[in-house]
């Protein structure tokens, strides 16, 4: 549990990778543990001084029975309930955002697509509606369908991933010589040179010339 919550916090921003059913769940307990204290004593002080208010104004200590009708809510939230109301607040905006990126973690790993997370959101925003007389009965009736659906996919167990099926290649002919080293051509044999020995060529004899006498 507590390495499940100690995940919680080292992860606050982080809205990739992907987070099981057990961490999941172990942060949503530890939340509500912290928070619990703090609502139940608000919740005590609450009626405890509405309780207090009704014995006065029954005892005529202060006001009247018609005035508890008009108005109920007189020095109810005192100091201390302000005090740990506004702790509860902040506690509640410290994990906004893990909140958001745990459950789009969640999301991803049962196979969800992470936009899912915004059927709470949607909810929330508009439970507003409830301020409508007429409308409240549809209402509740969508904010409830909503809230049950969330927490179903919540709940799905890990989804092991699959990557992405690529589009089929053309099939090739295998080479043959595909990894083998490329072969030299075989060497051709060569004639062998002969040499040429110059030949002696017979000049023809030269006849010497006679002097002719000139008379």
């Amino acid at each position: 549990m507590f390495t499940a919550y100690k995940k919680f916090w080292t992860n606050y921003v982080n809205f990739t990778g992907r987070t099981n059913r057990a961490d999941y769940w172990w942060t949503v307990l530890c939340n509500a543990l912290i928070v619990l204290p703090f609502m139940s004593a608000i919740t005590s002080i609450y009626y405890l001084n509405y309780y207090e208010y009704i014995g006065k104004v029954y005892n005529g200590d202060i006001g009247d029975i018609e005035s508890l009708v008009v108005d109920t809510t007189p020095n109810l939230f005192t100091v201390d309930i302000i005090i740990l109301s506004i702790l509860v607040l902040l506690f509640y905006l410290a994990i906004l955002v893990p909140n958001l990126a745990i459950s789009v973690r969640r999301l991803r790993d049962a196979g969800f697509h992470w936009s899912l997370i915004f059927v709470p959101i949607g909810a929330i925003l508009f439970s507003f509606l409830l301020l409508v007389p007429f409308l409240r009965a549809i209402v509740f009736v969508l904010v409830g369908f909503a809230e049950i659906f969330y927490t179903i996919l919540l709940c799905q167990p890990t989804k092991p991933y699959q990557a992405p099926v690529q589009p089929a290649q053309p099939m090739q002919a295998p080479n043959p010589y595909q990894g083998q080293a490329p072969q030299q051509p075989a060497a051709q044999p060569t004639a062998p040179v002969q040499s040429q020995t110059p030949t002696n060529q017979q000049a023809a004899p030269v006849q010497p010339q006679t002097p002719t006498n000139q008379q």
